[in-house]
């Protein structure tokens, strides 16, 4: 038998079909591990991302609630010094009344009146000076101090506030609240968090943090973290949920209560947000897998190679047996099993050989 014949015979299917089985079982055995494991590496990594940023958005959302109640307190505890020191100097109001519209961008306007509600003092025209209820009116003539937190509703969320001075009458201010809001929400980096918004007592909407999402005033009992906070419940599993937001978009929310005013803080996370910050531990775990595959493969193939062809080279060591190439020894150059066999079928042959020699 010819070599050309001998290594037709050995580079057949067989070898072929045992290096293929021995990358692919090689493969599967790295590759399934390493896959279950990024699979379980990327499920704890999203699990944990959405646990900070819940985390995160319950941190927002009572920081918010705190510094909306500690500016409202501010800005009555300023109120109520300035009309405590009004009168004391002659002609001092109309400057103390300046400086408080300076001061508060939402106090609009601000005058003086005496008992009977009359204007004596302005930071604008009289004519732009809204009427007062009688109820109003009544708490002037009485020195009674009027700090509401249920505002009323035009376009915009209003408060009137009445502070009385001890000349008689009253320091009365007109504060726009959603303006009010809206500039302590403006301070606050919601960032991936999604958005914020105040509700009053009733769940009317003071203010969101949108630019034109809602109307002030729009009723939003019907949401159900709205709900949850008008009635002082947890908005925790299992209790907390999914829900369709002032969006209209499928958000997770956080609310807390505004101390000192009757209002609650809602924050709302768009999940198609909280989806796409997401997207990077996707990229990370397909290349890192992409990666292993490559690398699972090509060891496998290195491997298989160390175990085929020792096999293939001491299957043409057989093969040249058989066609009586007794003289031509097996170099397998292993030290294992398969050299021990190469090792014995070179004995062999000698034995072969030695007597055959004899019969001769």
């Amino acid at each position: 038998m010819s070599d050309s014949a001998i290594d037709q015979g050995v580079n057949g299917p067989p070898s072929e079909r045992l290096h293929t089985r021995v990358v692919l079982v090689f493969s599967l055995f790295a590759i399934a591990p390493l896959v279950i494991g990024a699979f379980m590496s990327l499920v704890l990594g999203i699990w944990v991302a959405r646990t900070e940023l819940s985390g995160s958005q319950a941190r927002i959302t009572r920081m918010t609630g705190g510094l909306v109640s500690e500016r409202w307190r501010g800005l009555v505890d300023e109120l109520r010094t300035a009309a405590a020191v009004i009168g004391e100097t002659a002609g001092g109001d109309q400057v103390a009344l300046d400086l408080l519209a300076q001061h508060c961008g939402a106090c609009q306007p601000i005058w003086l009146t005496d008992r009977a509600g009359q204007i004596r003092l302005s930071t604008t025209a009289a004519i732009d000076v809204p009427p007062l209820s009688t109820d109003v009116l009544a708490r002037i003539g009485a020195g009674e101090e009027q700090v509401p937190t249920m505002p009323t509703f035009t376009h915009t969320a209003m408060l009137v506030l009445v502070l009385p001075v001890r000349s008689g009458g009253a320091l009365v201010t007109q504060i726009d609240v959603s303006k009010f809001v809206a500039d302590v929400l403006r301070v606050v980096d919601f960032d991936q968090l999604g958005y914020g918004y105040v509700v009053d007592a009733h769940g009317q909407l003071i203010v969101a943090s949108l630019p034109g999402a809602m109307v002030s005033g729009q009723d939003l009992r019907e949401l159900p973290i709205v709900h949850a906070a008008l009635s002082g419940q947890d908005w925790v599993p299992p209790y907390s949920q999914v829900y369709i937001g002032i969006t209209s978009q499928r958000v997770a929310g956080m609310w807390a209560p505004v101390p000192g005013t009757g209002w609650f803080i809602l924050v709302e996370r768009p999940l198609i947000a909280e989806g796409s910050s997401n997207w990077y531990f996707f990229v990370v775990q397909s290349l890192l897998l992409l990666g292993t595959i490559i690398v699972a493969i090509m060891i496998g193939r290195q491997l298989a190679a160390t175990i085929t062809q020792p096999i293939e080279r001491l299957q043409r060591g057989v093969m040249r047996l058989r066609a009586g190439h007794w003289d031509q020894p097996m170099r397998v150059g292993r030290r294992d099993e398969l050299g021990q066999l190469a090792e014995a079928f070179n004995t062999m042959a000698g034995d072969l050989q030695l007597k055959q020699i004899e019969l001769r």
